[in-house]
């Protein structure tokens, strides 16, 4: 409110001629504090007599200043729900040569504050050619009142990809002259987990085939050493020469040992598929190990036309493993690399790489090798390669698992006609948590 000091000042400077007629005064009456203001004109009026006073006429305009409040904290709050949307806004005035009116960010330069942004338009933020394109899209909006509606992927500030729904419309209105509005969500996130939904869904579709494929391969496998078993059982309790005899024992040794492995390999599998396969950590003597390994497969290997080696190794090593898990990684690239090598050799053994902590064990030999474009499905389950060699196309698969689970990893190097290197690598001194 005003003192009588204050209106006493007020009215000299009406009468001076130094106030405006029209005036506004803030809470002029302290004993009504809901008369927010009064506004209106003040008039010096001098009598016949030479009396000077101030004629005033005024009104209550409380009611228009609560709606200019309420306006500007409408406004504010809009302003910081803008803000905060994961989502780019601009304005542009179509009649002012598509000059911004609003723009809180977009895709590129994020960072320039509005303030900076107003009355000016593409051409002062983005490359030439980019701007081009823009304003394109404007005028052909502007145009034909049509809106436009994509998925673009561009680049953040940097460098990373984005995802951005874009839409651009005109609004026209009696009351303002046509604006252009441009909206961007980011759906980055959304995109990139969709596009991981699809590929999981392939995978899954992959799978599922696979698995039927490897069932119905599986009746076949299973069924022939079963028929070699029954077939020659019968054969030796009918026949009396001792060397047939011990021929077809052989026979039958050898596919008892193939459908043991078929069944292993369909136990593991349905291990690793429920989470149950157990590891047993102890310290382990990766030497013996490894000859002892070297000398089972020599024993099984038929061919003279194949040496199985045990090439590389340290003077000692121990280390804290599963010895069971561990050897059924070696045998089965042995056992693989028997099966694709006609003759030369086949090398195990294991480095210590002291800098990492680590050992890499290896299988190398001197087969037909692995096409480069299948080089990268060797380790998928239910994968076998060529359909005429035995087995089940599990075992590169659970020798997978075995190593990640042993908190290592896998690998292969190949080339057609020239022989593969199996390896994997294992931390050496860690214990590894079941």
């Amino acid at each position: 409110g005003r003192d009588e000091t204050s209106w006493k000042e007020f009215a000299n400077r009406v009468k001076r001629g130094e106030t405006n007629h029209g005036y506004i005064v803030y809470h002029p009456l302290p004993k009504r504090p809901e008369v927010l203001a009064i506004e209106g004109n003040a008039y010096w009026v001098t009598s016949d007599k030479g009396e000077g006073t101030i004629w005033t006429f005024g009104r209550d305009v409380s009611t228009r200043i609560r709606h200019e409040q309420q306006i500007k904290q409408f406004n504010q709050i809009l302003d910081k729900i803008i803000e905060n949307l994961p989502a780019g806004i601009v304005v542009k005035d179509i009649n002012n040569n598509f000059k911004y009116r609003y723009r809180n960010r977009e895709s590129d330069n994020r960072e320039i504050p509005i303030q900076e942004a107003l009355e000016k338009d593409d051409f002062d933020f983005y490359p030439l050619d980019t701007a081009q394109e823009k304003r394109a899209q404007d005028i052909e909006i502007a145009r034909t009142g049509k809106e436009m509606h994509w998925i673009a992927e561009e680049r953040d500030g940097n460098g990373n990809p984005i995802y951005l729904d874009k839409r651009k419309m005109k609004i026209e209105s009696n009351d303002f002259s046509p604006i252009l509005l441009n909206i961007e969500w980011d759906i980055t996130e959304m995109e990139q987990m969709k596009r991981e939904l699809l590929v999981a869904k392939e995978k899954a579709e992959t799978s599922d085939r696979l698995k039927s494929a490897f069932l119905a391969n599986m009746s076949h496998e299973i069924r022939t050493p079963l028929n070699a078993i029954v077939g020659f059982s019968e054969m030796v309790c009918q026949t009396e020469e001792e060397e047939e005899r011990k021929e077809f024992v052989k026979i039958i040794s050898s596919n008892n040992i193939l459908l043991l492995q078929l069944i292993d390999d369909i136990l593991d599998l349905s291990k690793i598929e429920a989470g149950t396969m157990e590891f047993t950590f102890a310290q382990t003597d990766i030497n013996e190990l490894m000859e002892g390994i070297c000398r089972q497969m020599q024993e099984k290997n038929s061919s003279p036309d194949i040496q199985i080696l045990f090439t590389e190794k340290a003077d000692q090593c121990m280390m804290y493993t599963d010895r069971i898990r561990l050897s059924q990684v070696i045998i089965n690239f042995t056992n693989n690399a028997l099966k694709f090598t006609p003759k030369g050799s086949i090398e195990m053994g294991y480095r210590i790489e002291e800098a990492k902590d680590e050992i890499y064990f290896y299988v190398k030999d001197t087969g037909i090798g692995i096409p480069a474009d299948k080089i990268d499905k060797v380790f998928e389950r239910f994968v076998k390669l060529n359909s005429f060699i035995k087995g089940t196309g599990l075992g590169l698969a659970i020798c997978r698992v075995i190593v990640e689970r042993l908190g290592g990893v896998i690998g292969v190097e190949s080339k057609e006609g020239e022989g593969s290197r199996f390896w994997f690598r294992i931390t050496r001194s860690e214990k590894i948590e079941k």
